[in-house]
């Protein structure tokens, strides 16, 4: 399936907008958006058919959660290929570039691979807790 530089480009702007325009600011200090922002990413790696797992902890007394999907590979499985970005941002930016932009990319890489299976194993993470006071 090939898609195309415009659908590319509009995807990637639909998904900043939604986590830093529409949701806003994702600090664990304000779970709802955080919740909702789970709920977003869950939701486009499901429309793709991507399974995912969540990895969550406690952050200084909040839940943190870590969205996994793990592609294994053929024949290396063993070694890991790793795409990652946070979720989060400080409690006063809507992050649109800390870090709805490496979200956005981090879902459309996985929607473009989702098919692919390679050599080694591929692990996309969505992980919370790069910003402070939980870094």
């Amino acid at each position: 399936m090939s898609i195309g530089r415009n659908t590319i480009e509009n995807n990637l702007r639909l998904h900043v907008d939604r986590l830093a325009g529409l949701i806003g600011p994702r600090t664990l200090s304000q779970p709802k958006t955080v919740q909702a922002t789970i709920g977003y990413i869950e939701g486009q790696w499901s429309e793709m058919g991507l399974g995912h797992t969540r990895e969550c902890y406690d952050a200084d007394g909040d839940q943190a959660t870590n969205l996994i999907v793990e592609r294994p590979g053929t024949k290396r499985s063993d070694e890991i290929v790793l795409l990652g970005a946070h979720y989060d941002t400080v409690y006063c930016t809507p992050g649109a570039d800390d870090n709805a932009s490496a979200v956005a990319v981090l879902i459309e890489v996985s929607r473009l691979l989702r098919e692919h299976t390679g050599k080694r194993t591929a692990r996309y993470v969505a992980f919370a807790c790069e910003e402070p006071p939980y870094d």
